[in-house]
């Protein structure tokens, strides 16, 4: 069994995911390829589990079933993305199955039980990026703008850029969002989100919620922290603002959606 001292330091494939013989007295993730750690669930949180399980099976029709502590396959490609949701609900044909790990199409409802080591990243990055299947990075840290964002891709090229550091960042077509806090013109925290390249009509596109606005010098949409925190539903205001920058640049660039996206 692989102590945590043993773990591959580069990112691995899944095929090398799979040949791990990892501590079950933790809970193992694969994002982007790199491992990720979490404590077991406690024993409160196993019997939220459980009486929701039961409560979800009584209510489920003869076609579906639903599973505990099965991992989902969410990008086999390299780098690659497995999840392990605390419920998922599936067609029954996957019991028949049973294979390693459950494919997304098969994915009907995924659960996340909210724990405090977790709420943040389980109510708003796993929200936000259980419903794209297309490639996406983890939340990762820009040390020169002090920012963390997370990036989706279409996998179209883009024209390429002047600057030799943009132009390998700016390879590809993005639509980005992240949390900045501030600096320069933008004198206090906010939450961004931009599509490079920038399709036409995006700066005009109607953005949710109110409190957004694009600024011209940046070429983003902007949310205030102070709007998000002080509104009713935080948690909703934000998820509200990512989903509709998402949507207005994907729509406007023509990204292929139906392909991109889960629908259920």
């Amino acid at each position: 069994m692989a102590g945590l001292a043993e773990l591959p330091r580069d990112l691995v494939t899944l095929e090398e995911w799979d040949a791990l013989e990892l501590d079950e007295a933790r809970r193992w993730e694969l994002v982007e390829g790199g491992i990720v750690i979490t404590p077991r669930p406690r024993p409160r949180h196993q019997i939220v589990s459980r009486n929701l399980s039961q409560l979800i099976r009584k209510n489920l029709p003869a076609s579906l079933v639903v599973l505990q502590e099965v991992e989902i396959t969410v990008e086999a490609r390299f780098p690659p993305t497995v999840r392990d949701p605390d419920l998922v609900v599936v067609n029954r044909s996957v019991v028949d199955r049973n294979p390693v790990r459950v494919d997304p199409s098969d994915v009907v409802l995924v659960v996340e039980i909210v724990s405090p080591g977790s709420r943040r990243t389980d109510r708003v990055m796993k929200a936000y990026q259980v419903g794209f299947v297309g490639k996406a990075s983890p939340v990762h840290f820009f040390w020169g703008g002090f920012d963390l964002a997370v990036t989706r891709f279409n996998g179209h090229r883009a024209p390429e850029r002047a600057d030799p550091i943009q132009r390998e960042g700016y390879s590809h077509e993005v639509i980005s969002a992240g949390f900045w806090p501030g600096g320069g013109a933008v004198g206090e925290a906010v939450f961004y989100a931009y599509a490079a390249p920038e399709p036409t009509g995006f700066k005009t596109a109607p953005i949710r919620p109110a409190a957004a606005s694009y600024n011209n010098e940046l070429g983003e949409f902007l949310l205030p922290y102070e709007s998000m925190r002080t509104a009713s539903s935080p948690r909703e205001t934000l998820i509200e603002f990512l989903q509709s920058t998402y949507e207005a640049a994907a729509d406007l660039a023509k990204w292929d959606r139906a392909a991109l996206e889960r629908t259920r």
